[in-house]
């Protein structure tokens, strides 16, 4: 998952930089009266330890709570044949918005016109199939991809 080097720095004690990335610190895994736990990071984002006592790694996280996947960033998302490529927008977010609008007035329309005579015809049943149709095209559209 990743933790932020924040997230470790504000855990430990007697925090001090020591450069560019780099810190000294009071190891949490043992009763440390000098700074004696090194903490680096790299530019990939990940979070070296070292504590100069000979304290163990998980014994060191296990103290602040955190595992060693939290000393790396997230890795990025490999690419799943099984989902389509990317492709460009069907309808740009203006258009969206404005067909949506459209659609849902005819298909508002035609309850209107079931609530005040019973009945619809064939034809304006087939316009507010096609509103349906539409409005699932939008749906599809604005949910590619996630």
């Amino acid at each position: 998952m990743g933790a932020h080097i924040n997230t470790l720095l504000n855990k430990l004690e007697g925090v001090k930089s020591t450069g560019n990335g780099k810190w000294l610190a009071k190891c949490p895994a043992h009763d440390d009266r000098n700074a004696s736990f090194g903490i680096k990071l790299t530019d990939e984002g990940n979070i070296l330890l070292n504590c100069f006592a000979g304290c163990d790694k998980e014994s060191i996280l296990g103290s602040i709570a955190l595992t060693f996947s939290d000393l790396f960033p997230p890795r990025p998302e490999r690419f799943d044949y099984a989902k389509p490529k990317s492709r460009p927008p069907k309808f740009s977010s203006h258009e969206i918005v404005k067909l949506a609008v459209f659609e849902s007035s005819i298909i508002a329309l035609a309850i209107r016109q079931l609530i005040t005579t019973g009945k619809i015809s064939p034809a304006d049943l087939g316009r507010v199939n096609t509103a349906i149709d539409t409005l699932g095209e939008i749906e599809k559209e604005v949910s590619y991809g996630r």
